[in-house]
């Protein structure tokens, strides 16, 4: 059996988008991947509802997701990341 794969380098991710899913929010948050670097605390609350994302600090998940992109940046001359997602359609 065959499958349809889409596969996303990490190198070309250009856009993170978090979506708040908190009481039927729905806003989502865009920052270019090339300013993940400038915000080392993280995402932590929605700018739409105000809701708590994620705790502040080095434990944030977004700041820790930020840290490992911008490490992989400096060997990006020997090593990508590759994301799949199957098409289940």
């Amino acid at each position: 059996m065959s499958r349809k794969l889409f596969a996303l380098l990490l190198s070309e991710i250009k856009l993170l988008r978090i979506v708040c899913k908190s009481r039927e929010c729905g806003a989502v948050l865009e920052i270019p991947a090339s300013r993940l670097d400038v915000q080392p605390d993280g995402v932590t609350k929605c700018s739409r509802c105000g809701e708590t994302l994620a705790a502040g600090g080095l434990d944030n998940p977004f700041s820790l997701l930020a840290r490992a992109a911008v490490a992989f940046k400096r060997y990006a001359d020997k090593t990508d990341v590759e994301f799949v997602v199957p098409d289940e359609g």
